[in-house]
């Protein structure tokens, strides 16, 4: 079981904490396998203690939890890329 800090967006639906030492370029994903994966919820709790903004939570996954929504992101960045073109723009 990992704990993951979340939120909720209105552009994604759920945002992650990203784990900024693998990201420097966002704080929030889509994607709980870029996210801060916690072992310890009390660890977690820390953590969030420090966020102010976006009314965020912790929330339990499994490990296959987190891989099936990953997979799913992988799914939707290979269609976006098809319909869009690997710079985002239709060409």
């Amino acid at each position: 079981m990992k704990y993951l800090i979340q939120k909720r967006s209105k552009f994604t639906g759920v945002a992650y904490l990203v784990d900024r030492t693998q990201r420097k370029d966002k704080w929030w994903t889509a994607d709980p396998s870029e996210a801060i994966q916690f072992n310890l919820k009390s660890a977690a709790k820390i953590q969030l203690s420090k966020i102010k903004f976006g009314s965020p939570e912790v929330v339990a996954m499994t490990d296959e939890q987190i891989e099936n929504i990953s997979n799913v992101m992988d799914e939707r960045r290979a269609v976006a890329s098809l319909v869009f073109g690997e710079d985002g723009l239709n060409s």
